[in-house]
């Protein structure tokens, strides 16, 4: 309110000048003459408030899953009895679900003995420094839990170096290494001696499954780098296109809770190898879950539900190690489970079968999934 410090009314304009005021049922008692006639002047006319435009919304990225899923509901909605079919919702949801960032390891190797070079894509992290082990002319003991892709890697490092690979699992007896000679005199080769005669990535896989007989006579031929085989035969090993490589799923000091059956090693056998740890790696039990959607037969255009289960494969993985449950769920479970989801099994039906076989009661009670 605006007041003039000299202005005087007359005794009659402020009786006036009150009765109106008071009549309008404003108090004019302690009010200066000058602010009488600053109340009785007529007011501005109050400017109407316009109403606010709404904002327009602002264009937002396409979302392939609100899109696909409002179609859905929608078309559902519009039928004479809308049924609401949640699975497919769900499997919209998993089909567009966002790809989480991976990394995979491409790497190329060239091999100066023969001038060869190799490309190897979506290779274990842990590849470049097995292929710069046997380079060095080094025998290798891999080890890690099952399903890492211990088997894969030795196969392309023999590809990588432009070797022959030669494969044995574990061995109870001597004779399964070398051979033996049969009661007509015939020799039976082994994949030892191809390797020993011809060269390639030799790869004795569940080393610590063996026996120690076998192991014996491995360490004298690593040792000496002579070898002899039951049909008479010596052979010097050429290192540069021989290669030895060993798997196992324990370091070699005996059965673990998870693997039973392993038996320790001599301290003599791991001496003579590097030992190279070999862990999951997640670009590429993703791109074993791509490859076994599609070997299954799975839709192309829903590969994001193989995506979604390698996901929870891992993360159940990982809430078993928070929780400190001892149970193994490889990347053979991202495996055998995209293929039975390629075929149309619920995807909590294949939780039960591939994640939930190796628990027990109590395990799946603190885990809240008893049934």
């Amino acid at each position: 309110m605006t007041t003039s410090i000299d202005f005087t009314l007359s005794p009659a304009a402020r009786a006036t000048l009150r009765r109106q005021l008071l009549s309008q049922g404003v108090k004019t008692s302690g009010l200066t003459d000058a602010e009488l006639n600053d109340a009785a002047k007529p007011q501005q006319p109050q400017q109407p408030q316009q109403p606010q435009q709404p904002q327009q919304p602002q264009p937002q990225p396409a979302n392939d899953v609100a899109t696909a899923i409002t179609a859905a509901i929608t078309a559902a909605m519009a039928a004479n009895t809308p049924v609401l079919d949640e699975e497919a919702i769900v499997r919209l949801i998993q089909k567009h679900a966002s790809v989480e960032q991976t990394v995979t390891h491409d790497f190329t190797v060239n091999n100066p003995a023969n001038g060869t070079t190799a490309s190897i894509k979506g290779a274990h992290p842990a590849m470049q420094l097995l292929i710069t082990m046997l380079d060095v002319e080094e025998n290798v003991f891999m080890v890690g839990p099952a399903g890492t892709g211990k088997t894969t890697m030795a196969m392309q490092a023999a590809r990588a170096l432009g070797l022959d690979f030669h494969f044995t699992g574990a061995v109870m007896d001597k004779f399964e290494l070398l051979g033996f000679v049969d009661a007509k005199g015939t020799y039976h080769r082994t994949p030892l001696r191809e390797a020993v005669e011809h060269g390639g990535v030799f790869l004795w896989d569940e080393l610590d499954s063996s026996l120690a007989g076998p192991l014996v006579a491995f360490n004298a031929l690593l040792d000496n780098g002579i070898c002899t085989f039951p049909d008479g035969k010596t052979f010097t090993i050429d290192r540069t296109k021989t290669k030895f490589v060993a798997a196992g799923n324990t370091i070699g000091k005996g059965a673990t809770v998870q693997f039973i059956g392993r038996n320790p090693l001599d301290g003599a056998t791991l001496d003579r190898f590097y030992q190279l740890d070999v862990q999951q790696d997640k670009g590429i039990e993703q791109a074993m879950a791509r490859s076994a959607w599609a070997a299954a037969g799975g839709d192309e255009t829903e590969q994001g539900i193989a995506r979604e289960w390698c996901k929870i494969v891992q993360d159940f993985r990982q809430l078993l190690a928070d929780r400190n449950i001892l149970a193994m769920v490889t990347s053979r479970a991202t495996r055998k489970g995209v293929k039975l989801l390629a075929r149309g099994i619920p995807v909590e039906e294949v939780k039960k079968i591939e994640l939930h076989k190796h628990l027990s009661a109590d395990q799946l009670k603190q885990l809240g999934l008893e049934t």
